[in-house]
């Protein structure tokens, strides 16, 4: 591919992820964050002049400007992973209390008249 093509081809994805931004999955974003690093990797690569470079260079910017709101829905998922591991951890926590209550010789129950 040449560098026209990736380009392109980076316009589209972002596009694409942008128009399905509130339901993409975290899966979604990963493929798409590993997938642009390829196409990155590869512009990197390829010899360009410097006319090229400036034709490309306002599109590039374009598709730059696309991150932050990205970056705000991998955020999003971040902080509910943080929330689901603090569940977690009380939870291990309040079941590790309760499996260990009682658990002994020393443990003492009463019944009551009614």
């Amino acid at each position: 591919m040449n560098a026209e093509e990736l380009v392109s081809r980076l316009e589209q994805m972002t596009a694409s992820l942008l128009q399905g931004l509130d339901e993409a999955s975290y899966e979604r974003l990963s493929e798409f964050v590993d997938e642009r690093g390829i196409i990155v990797d590869e512009l990197s690569r390829i010899a360009m002049e410097d006319s090229e470079r400036l034709a490309l260079q306002s599109r590039i910017r374009n598709v730059l400007q696309c991150d932050e709101v990205i970056s705000s829905r991998m955020k999003e998922y971040m902080e509910e992973a943080a929330r689901e591991r603090q569940k977690l951890a009380v939870q291990k926590t309040t079941v590790g209390a309760y499996e260990n209550f009682g658990n002994g010789d020393n443990s003492v129950f009463f019944d009551r008249k009614k």
